[in-house]
């Protein structure tokens, strides 16, 4: 006879946020606790909040209001910090490294677009942040701005090399930080439709898709991307790119979700990689 799962769900409302409405990015850290970023994109001139929920005691709190944090308040007129986009990362250490992203209106503004303000200095987004926060002092360690105009939809962490690798939007450059020279690299254009999901392997080299399905690869010893023939499932023509993946059970490569621009056309698929497997690493889907 199989085992019978129980499973529960408790709700977790972060009723002094009103109107902040998403959530995209959440992480469980070193301590064993969930850390999470509370993003505003629909009400003009909201910051990000990055909290900490204990799920031992059922007890959350409010650990940062990021755009102050940063001297770039959410009251300026500028597009504002609003949001962590899968960019809340935790190191082995205890702290956590977060890149901030935008698409929140200024406020008093009820929508904007990166390229209506790209060239006015007093509303454009002013550009994302990475910082390191340590939940246990509440230090946080500013790198400042490394990129005007652009947000960073998703980063990863070599630990080992102490590198993080990301992508920004709108315009879709792939970024290697170097923590200790705190140096920002842009290695260029990887597309036109950001991914969603940046990861490593075994040797700490990057990872990604371009909107085409195909695989990118940070080689961090060449120091330099290269595009695998390696390609994600999807149907042949149309835009696909990643949404998220996780590392796999048997620590061979990573499963991930395919996003597809296209939905009416071909629905999401699951796959796996594994890196390791031939010269380029070998996709395997299982729906086939």
């Amino acid at each position: 006879m199989g085992t019978k799962l129980t499973t529960s769900m408790t709700s977790v409302v972060f009723s002094e946020l009103p109107v902040h409405e998403t959530i995209w990015s959440i992480t469980t850290g070193a301590d064993g606790k969930i850390y999470a970023g509370i993003c505003g994109e629909l009400t003009g001139g909201l910051s990000v909040f990055l909290v900490r929920y204990n799920p031992d005691t059922a007890r959350y709190e409010y650990l940062l209001e990021v755009g102050p944090a940063l001297n770039d308040p959410a009251n300026n007129g500028r597009a504002p910090q609003s949001k962590i986009h899968y960019s809340l990362i935790p190191a082995s250490t205890g702290e956590l490294y977060c890149a901030t992203h935008c698409s929140g209106p200024p406020l008093e503004q009820r929508i904007w677009r990166p390229w209506h303000t790209w060239d006015d200095p007093e509303r454009m987004f002013s550009g994302f942040h990475i910082f390191r926060y340590d939940p246990a002092t509440g230090d946080m360690n500013d790198f400042g701005v490394m990129h005007p105009n652009e947000g960073c939809r998703a980063m990863a962490l070599a630990e080992k090399r102490q590198k993080l690798y990301g992508v920004t939007w709108p315009r879709d450059h792939f970024f290697v930080f170097d923590i200790k020279e705190r140096r920002y690299q842009d290695l260029g254009r990887i597309g036109d439709i950001n991914p969603q999901s940046i990861w490593i392997d075994a040797e700490e080299n990057g990872y990604t898709i371009d909107d085409l399905g195909q695989m990118v690869k940070y080689c961090a010893d060449e120091q330099r991307l290269m595009h695998l023939d390696v390609r994600i499932p999807s149907e042949p023509g149309l835009p696909c790119s990643v949404y998220d993946t996780v590392p796999a059970p048997d620590g061979r490569g990573v499963y991930g979700v395919t996003w597809n621009m296209e939905k009416t056309h071909s629905p999401d698929r699951l796959f796996r990689y594994d890196p390791a497997e031939g010269t380029e690493g070998k996709i395997y889907d299982p729906d086939l």
